[in-house]
């Protein structure tokens, strides 16, 4: 028990730290995206972490190591290297659920593709795609990995309008040779000094957490 509460207390200051590293940056939304790349040969690069859990497992994100690079023209390569841990309560309230042993590591890698399809117009929205691949580099047996490679295929749209900027996306996640689901997300609005977003897009992200979540307790069992 000792050592369980020893990694929630390491994961926590980690997350912690790469909070504070997130707040001092600036550059794109941390839970949506866009379908414009990163300029040709910039790059970006952020440190976010976060945590999700209830009484019964607490889980978590962090730090983790997000790049994205400009590499040609209208397309952007990207890469998250994660940390993350799952920490089961093993209350006997909730068996049989929040049982395990606690770990914390590597967890699935993130690389993806940025492609500005179509730029905006007058009259034409800026159409991109983003794929994302989630790589089974997270220990499958501790809970870390769905030990599968499984993809993110969003469609993102943009439309300046005004002095408004509009955003959405079509989105589908892919694993194990099946669509997990098909979403058309409104994203957010802009005015030029503040972003908010739908409900939509936040439960849509809700909902992928929990799937990852799901799958990382069906590989402990």
């Amino acid at each position: 028990m000792r050592i369980a509460d020893r990694g929630s207390r390491l994961a926590l200051l980690l997350i912690l730290i790469a909070a504070a590293f997130k707040t001092v940056g600036a550059g794109a939304s941390y839970q949506t995206d866009d379908p414009v790349p990163v300029d040709l040969h910039h790059y970006e690069f952020y440190i976010f972490g976060g945590v999700d859990g209830t009484p019964v497992e607490m889980d978590s994100t962090g730090p983790a190591f997000e790049f994205n690079w400009g590499a040609i023209n209208r397309v952007q390569l990207h890469a998250i290297l994660p940390w993350g841990g799952v920490f089961p309560s093993n209350n006997p309230v909730y068996l049989p659920g929040g049982t395990g042993t606690s770990a914390f590591g590597l967890t699935d890698m993130e690389l993806g593709v940025k492609i500005a399809i179509i730029k905006e117009t007058k009259h034409v929205p800026q159409i991109g795609t983003f794929t994302m691949f989630e790589m089974p580099t997270g220990s499958y047996n501790s809970g870390l990995g769905v030990g599968k490679v499984w993809y993110k295929l969003p469609v993102w749209f943009q439309k300046n309008s005004g002095k408004w900027l509009l955003t959405a996306a079509a989105a589908t996640r892919w694993f194990r040779r099946r669509t997990i689901a098909i979403f058309l997300i409104p994203d957010g609005w802009s005015n030029g000094s503040s972003m908010r977003g739908w409900n939509w897009a936040q439960k849509f992200l809700r909902m992928d957490a929990k799937d990852l979540r799901q799958r990382r307790r069906n590989a402990r069992q």
